[in-house]
């Protein structure tokens, strides 16, 4: 964090953008992850942390202090190419996909609430402070863009009430 001089929140929201850019969706780490990092309570992050902390640090985990769980048999791969755990993450996740497109939902379409507010109100929270922080840059322009998108999708999915929707 010396080094790329940046708050505990600076590097939370950079770590979710970078998790963003190779998942799709936004990640989930907080001001509060990380100091549970930083105080050793939590010793190895998620995958996609793991990776998201490499490509925005330079540095693997490992060289940032983190001690992996377990007994490993081999060394730790030094990118989430080769990291078999980041390929069957991939793979569930575009099987899941694939099979929530070929199979109708059976309860019918999800009903959207507060939840989902909260949810898109803290990417515009992060789009905000990118924005105050770097400035108007082409990869805040893409992903602001792509929260238009998400919620106006949202909106139009016809399965939340009045209140939701207005609040999308």
């Amino acid at each position: 964090m010396a080094e790329h001089k940046v708050t505990t929140n600076e590097l939370a929201v950079r770590l979710n953008f970078a998790i963003a850019e190779f998942t799709g969706s936004y990640g989930t780490c907080t001001e509060r992850g990380v100091f549970r990092w930083l105080s050793g309570e939590i010793a190895w992050p998620h995958a996609r942390q793991r990776i998201a902390l490499e490509r925005v640090t330079g540095h693997t985990p490992v060289q940032l202090g983190f001690q992996p769980r377990g007994h490993p048999t081999g060394p730790i791969p030094a990118s989430p190419e080769e990291d078999p755990l980041y390929r069957r993450a991939f793979l569930t996740a575009a099987t899941a996909a694939g099979a929530s497109l070929a199979a109708p939902n059976a309860a019918g379409p999800r009903r959207l609430g507060s939840a989902d507010v909260d949810r898109l109100n803290g990417k515009l929270a992060a789009l905000v402070a990118m924005d105050d922080r770097y400035g108007g840059t082409l990869d805040l322009e893409r992903h602001a863009a792509a929260l238009a998108r998400e919620t106006l999708s949202l909106q139009q999915s016809g399965a939340a009430s009045s209140r939701i929707r207005s609040e999308l």
